[in-house]
C-alpha cells in the first residue's frame, strides 16, 4: 500500500531530475518545499492522534505490558523529524548525489546497531525505539545537510519560499 510520501515522491521524482538537469533551481526549490509541506501537514495530525491515543492503541495489541505506548511516542517523534526533513533522499538520488545518501545510510545503520546493543539490555522495547528514532533522525539530518551543501536545496518542510 502506498503512503502519502511515497506517492508524492513517485510523482515528483522525474520533475526533480528535470529541474536539476535544466538548472531550474528556483522551480526545484519550490517543488520540494510545497511537496514537503503537503506531506508534513497531512502527517502531523495523524501523528498527533496516534500520540494522544498511544495507550489505548497499544493496549488493543496487548503491547501496553511492555511500555509500548512510550516506544510508540518515541517512534512518532522520530517520524515527525523524518517528515519535516522532506524528500531529501529522493532529492539526493535524482540529482546524482546518491553517494551522500548511501553514506548517511551506512552511518545511520552503524549508529542504530550500536545504540541497540547499548540500550536494549537496559531499556528493552523503549531502548529499541530510542535507537531507531535516533538513527532515523541522524540519517535525515545528514542527508538534509548534504542537500543544502551540495545542491543548495532546502528540503525542510517549514522553509520560507522566496518571492519570485
Amino acid at each position: 500500500m502506498w503512503d502519502t510520501a511515497s506517492l508524492i515522491n513517485y510523482i515528483i521524482s522525474p520533475l526533480i531530475a528535470q529541474y536539476f538537469a535544466n538548472g531550474e533551481m528556483d522551480r526545484l526549490q519550490n517543488l520540494v518545499t510545497r511537496t514537503s509541506r503537503l506531506v508534513f501537514f497531512i502527517s502531523l495530525p495523524l501523528a498527533i492522534i496516534i500520540m494522544l491515543f498511544s495507550r489505548p492503541f497499544m493496549s488493543f495489541f496487548d503491547a501496553d505490558l511492555y511500555n509500548g505506548h512510550l516506544a510508540l511516542l518515541i517512534l512518532c517523534a522520530g517520524q515527525i523529524v523524518n517528515v519535516v526533513c522532506g524528500s531529501v533522499g529522493l532529492v539526493l538520488l535524482m540529482t546524482g548525489h546518491q553517494r551522500y545518501s548511501i553514506l548517511s545510510v551506512i552511518i545511520a545503520v552503524l549508529l542504530n546497531a550500536g545504540l541497540n546493543l547499548a540500550l536494549i539490555p537496559k531499556f528493552g522495547l523503549t531502548g529499541t525505539a530510542i535507537a531507531t528514532a535516533t538513527s532515523m533522525i541522524a540519517w535525515n539530518i545528514m542527508m538534509y545537510i548534504f542537500a543544502l551543501k551540495k545542491i543548495k536545496i532546502n528540503t525542510f518542510a517549514l522553509v520560507k519560499l522566496k518571492k519570485s
